[in-house]
């Protein structure tokens, strides 16, 4: 049976809005934890907070918990961006708990001029 022009022109139409109904569905996220963290240091304590965090950072990769753990300075002065990404909350958790990371976060009042802001993504893949 042979259908009308017409009739087979929405039959097509319907079978690819079908398709691509299915590969328009989202994705799960990875379980992978991204953090950005905008840091502000104090005037004049720039480069002693930039030293101060490279031995921090240092210990942190060390660690093997991070898979990436960056300090970035932005065009503001004395402002930054840290991206931390974790495999997983189980390796943020244990990363927040070790003795460097505490003792790093209480030496933020010393070099920091206000809190932290920090935002916690998930990775797409």
């Amino acid at each position: 049976m042979r259908l009308p022009r017409r009739a087979a022109l929405i039959a097509c139409a319907l079978l690819l809005g079908s398709a691509l109904s299915v590969h328009a569905q989202p994705t799960p996220a990875s379980p992978r934890v991204v953090l950005v963290v905008s840091i502000k240091a104090k005037p004049g304590q720039e480069a002693r907070f930039e030293a101060v965090f490279r031995e921090f950072a240092r210990k942190v990769r060390d660690s093997g918990l991070a898979q990436e753990f960056q300090l970035t300075r932005t065009a503001t002065l004395g402002s930054y961006k840290l991206v931390e990404m974790f495999k997983d909350e189980a390796a943020l958790s244990a990363h927040r708990a070790l003795p460097h990371t505490k003792a790093f976060g209480a030496t933020f009042d010393e070099f920091l001029d206000g809190p932290n802001k920090a935002e916690q993504l998930a990775a797409i893949d």
